[in-house]
């Protein structure tokens, strides 16, 4: 059976400078100097995953983000994500759980010792099938082939990088968005497809909500394309300075 692995070791840190430079370490690459800022990139601007809600306040902070980006010579146009949203949606769910589940059949004595919600987890990717999971496997090796073609003629996508604003520590995700029902995942709906296709992704901060909750949003890269994500990352964070945790994942 094939094996993936969606989960990398990411830096975080307060400036981009010192992401870059803990990522070079973990990466085992020599220090250089940091790459020259982009010029004229073509950014595509997903503002939305299919029908999944976003807050207004993250909505319209990553939007003045977009313009923000533009008015450093970079094209950025509003679109589709270049990917279908549904079938990720389906095949993340098998990836995780049969994961869990194998990671749980070395520690079988430990078992009691995860939450209740990840015994769930576990047990449901343990009586997963193996055709399920090679067709979740599919799904992840279409969408590789799909965004490298993409990223032969586009440079970067953004999206929010969190589709909630913070929600009270005591609750595991937030029920509504937008004063929509979600589920586990309705906050996190924008990330997954970074892991799962093995690409460069940096959050970065951008106008807190009115209330000084925190905001950020996504850059994402083509495999390989590290540089140009943190270079991009840098010239945005050096004509647009805040308080703030960019990092990637």
């Amino acid at each position: 059976m094939i094996l993936l692995d969606c989960e990398v070791i990411g830096p975080i840190a307060r400036t981009v400078a010192d992401v870059r430079a803990l990522f070079h370490a973990l990466a085992g690459l020599p220090a250089v100097p940091p790459s020259a800022a982009p010029r004229s990139l073509r950014i595509l601007h997903v503002k939305q995953f299919g029908g999944s809600p976003v807050a207004p306040e993250i909505a319209a902070s990553v939007e003045q983000a977009a313009k923000h980006l533009a008015s450093l010579g970079h094209s950025v146009e509003d679109g589709e994500a270049p990917f279908d949203i549904d079938e990720l949606n389906r095949a993340w769910p098998v990836i995780s759980q049969a994961g869990l589940a194998w990671l749980m059949h070395g520690y079988a004595d430990r078992f009691n010792e995860i939450s209740p919600p990840m015994q769930d987890m576990a047990r449901a990717g343990a009586a997963l099938t193996a055709t399920a999971y090679c067709a979740a496997v599919d799904v992840i090796t279409r969408l590789r082939q799909t965004l490298h073609a993409f990223f032969e003629h586009t440079d970067l996508i953004m999206t929010p990088s969190i589709a909630a604003l913070s929600w009270p520590a005591a609750e595991p995700f937030p029920p509504a968005i937008a004063g929509q029902s979600v589920g586990p995942r309705g906050h996190a709906v924008f990330t997954a497809f970074a892991n799962m296709a093995g690409c460069p992704a940096i959050s970065i901060p951008c106008a807190s909500s009115k209330s000084g909750l925190p905001i950020g949003f996504q850059l994402v890269g083509a495999i390989g394309q590290d540089e140009l994500v943190l270079a991009t990352a840098a010239q945005y964070e050096m004509r647009h300075p805040k308080p703030g945790l960019p990092f990637p994942f």
